[in-house]
């Protein structure tokens, strides 16, 4: 078996906002197998409830919950798990608002995303959003199904204008979302999305949109060298900071793709990431509004969410500069043993100096008779490759075009020292 190509760290939390209860859960799920520790599978579901405190609450616990039951316990490929997971989540709430008629109307969205070592793949239902960070650019991965994102699509084609697209009171509408009923629009990802070292992959309900893409972008470079834990402590302390009167519930997982065999770039899990990094089969559930457990983007259609926002970072590490430090010591002492030791006497000349003969001279009266030599090389404007008539340089296909012919001039200079001679004249 082939070593693993990427470690997956994550951490989570989840806020209220402005309102008084939380509406959103979340659930991230690690299988046994043959692969270990930190390069295990990863599956994360989160969901957005809607009905109002007790049935929105319900929804999203309830298909969280199903969910990662059906994934973990069925028997299929990663793209039948990831799509039957979906149906039997939307028939839970079904069955849920036979059994309580209370919790008529209620609904939810849904992302889940499932990372290993082919890549990202994900199902996703609403508006909440799954987020690539690679390299300074934030981008969404998948299709955001409010009406909000048609308004901007509206705004962009210039059938409105973006002021009536941003201040449409009705931006908050699902035009699909799981409520028992037969779903309206679903997006599945069957083929792997590539990931490489240093991505992180968040998904986020729609409380996160108070910050928008470059503001999201230039949080994740800034703690890209953290473990998740920080930076979604980061996030949601930026989302407080802004005060929205109106606030709504915010919950964030962040999953940081690295190198396993980097372990100088290895970041330090908390103790609260422990138990999802043993070998064992691990459950972490988040909701309720009870806050953190483990450790205004626009609406716009699946793409680039940001500019390219490279952050400073923290540096070079301590070991980094102690090696450049150490070879920088070395180079100066081998710098200072050469030009200090004393020159090895040379006992044989002829092994260490190469003695030409000097090049041979003309008459003056015969050189001025010497016809003039003409200039070789490609016409300007001539196809590569060729010359023109009567100049030296390269025929077609690459050989060397005949050269005019000049007779060697006569010289008084001795035979014995023409031999190995370099014309220097």
């Amino acid at each position: 078996m082939s070593r693993p190509r990427f470690d997956f760290a994550h951490g989570a939390e989840a806020d209220p906002g402005a309102r008084a209860y939380q509406e959103d859960s979340l659930q991230i799920w690690r299988p046994n197998g043959s692969v270990k520790g930190a390069s295990r599978p990863l599956l994360v579901v989160l969901s957005d409830g809607m009905g109002g405190h007790v049935s929105g609450e319900v929804a999203s616990r309830l298909v969280c919950d199903r969910y990662v039951k059906s994934f973990s316990s069925e028997h299929g490929t990663v793209e039948q798990l990831l799509e039957h997971s979906l149906v039997v989540s939307n028939d839970a709430i079904s069955n849920e608002v036979r059994k309580n008629g209370a919790l008529k109307g209620m609904g939810c969205t849904l992302v889940a995303g499932y990372v290993d070592q082919d890549g990202l793949r994900w199902v996703s239902v609403g508006d909440s959003a799954l987020l690539l960070w690679r390299a300074g650019t934030l981008t969404r991965l998948n299709e955001d199904h409010s009406l909000g994102a048609l308004l901007d699509k509206q705004a962009a084609a210039n059938l409105i204008s973006a002021e009536d697209a941003r201040n449409d009171p009705r931006r908050r509408t699902l035009r699909s979302a799981l409520t028992g009923n037969p779903i309206a629009v679903q997006e599945i990802e069957p083929a792997p999305h590539a990931l490489q070292h240093g991505d992180w992959v968040l998904l986020a309900s729609d409380g996160l949109e108070t910050l928008n893409g470059n503001e999201i972008a230039r949080i994740v470079g800034q703690q890209r060298e953290n473990e998740p834990s920080v930076l979604v402590r980061a996030l949601i302390d930026e989302v407080r900071k802004r005060k929205a009167p109106h606030q709504d519930n915010v919950s964030i997982v962040a999953v940081k793709v690295t190198d396993p065999m980097q372990a100088a770039t290895r970041i330090l899990r908390s103790s609260r990431d422990v138990a999802s990094q043993s070998s064992g089969e691990t459950t972490i559930t988040l909701g309720n509004g009870k806050g953190p457990a483990v450790n205004g983007m626009t609406n716009v259609a699946p793409g680039p969410l940001s500019e390219n926002v490279q952050s400073p970072g923290k540096g070079p590490s301590p070991i980094v500069l102690a090696a450049a430090a150490t070879l920088l010591g070395a180079i100066a002492i081998v710098y200072y043993w050469s030009i200090s030791r004393p020159t090895p006497p040379i006992d044989d000349p002829k092994k260490t100096e190469i003695h030409l003969p000097p090049p041979p001279k003309l008459p003056l009266e015969r050189a001025k008779q010497r016809p003039p030599q003409e200039s070789g090389g490609v016409a300007t404007g001539a196809p590569t490759g060729a010359a023109k008539t009567g100049e030296s340089g390269t025929g077609a296909g690459g050989s060397p075009a005949p050269a005019k012919s000049v007779p060697p001039p006569k010289s008084d200079v001795p035979p014995e020292n023409k031999s190995g001679g370099q014309g220097g004249g």
